[in-house]
């Protein structure tokens, strides 16, 4: 098996592509998977270790979101312990992120 390197600096073309709108399925799925931890959360009597589940698949959807990104050739930066999106590709995502694209 060979691995291809994809540098795409292109905001525009990153947002073109099936693994960008595969990673905003994984950032919505990831929010949703918070929100269900935190009314879990909320409305349990007693809070016991299955309620971590939603937790858990959220922070699967992170990394998957994450490891897409990267595949694309998003330019992310190192601030301290942290990885960050660079530039306009960071606006474009969280526009593409919580307002679904018009038709």
């Amino acid at each position: 098996m060979t691995s291809v390197a994809v540098t795409n600096r292109d905001p525009e073309g990153i947002r073109r592509t099936l693994a960008y709108r595969s990673a905003l399925w994984c950032a919505r799925l990831m929010y949703l998977g918070v929100l269900a931890f935190v009314v879990a959360h909320f409305f349990a009597s007693s809070f016991r270790v299955w309620d971590w589940a939603p937790w858990l698949v959220g922070l699967l959807f992170a990394v998957a979101q994450f490891v897409l990104l990267r595949r694309l050739g998003a330019p992310f930066v190192r601030r301290g312990m942290s990885w960050y999106l660079e530039g306009e590709i960071v606006r474009n995502f969280n526009r593409d992120t919580f307002w679904l694209p018009r038709r």
